[in-house]
């Protein structure tokens, strides 16, 4: 873009508002194509931490449901079960299966290691047979 004739590329105030050679040398650009960047650029900035927000709050719920916790276990029949009840789970953050890291037993009942392959959450499932629950 050629400069406009009474100009000749200086600085005074005069031509600066106008003078897109001017206004492309410094950090400046048009309000018009800043601003909108800008209200896009947060528009997503604010719908990632809303989503952030949503997840936190999906995962706290989690937490009182059976399983996700020691005291309050699931309760199945047999060992067996286990596995496939916690691939039948999926994360409450992103409505995915889990995968099964570890499965072990424990004094308490079985804790199985999931995993949620879409944000890699890793949450801890416990469970309890039933039998140990009559005696």
């Amino acid at each position: 873009m050629e400069p406009r004739p009474d100009c000749q590329q200086s600085r005074s105030a005069k031509c600066a508002e106008s003078c897109p050679l001017l206004l492309s040398g410094t950090n400046e650009q048009q309000p018009t194509y800043d601003g909108l960047m800008a209200r896009a650029r947060t528009a997503r900035r604010e719908l990632e931490r809303e989503r952030k927000k949503l997840d936190e709050a999906k995962w706290k719920l989690a937490l009182l449901q059976p399983g996700y916790r020691r005291d309050r276990p699931i309760a199945v029949d047999s060992a067996s079960q286990i596995e496939p009840h916690v691939r039948g789970m999926t994360c409450p953050t992103c409505d995915v299966s889990y995968r099964v890291l570890d499965h072990r037993a424990t004094p308490e009942g079985r804790v199985v290691r999931a995993q949620c392959p879409q944000c890699g959450r890793t949450p801890e499932i416990h469970f309890v047979l039933r039998e140990r629950l009559s005696s």
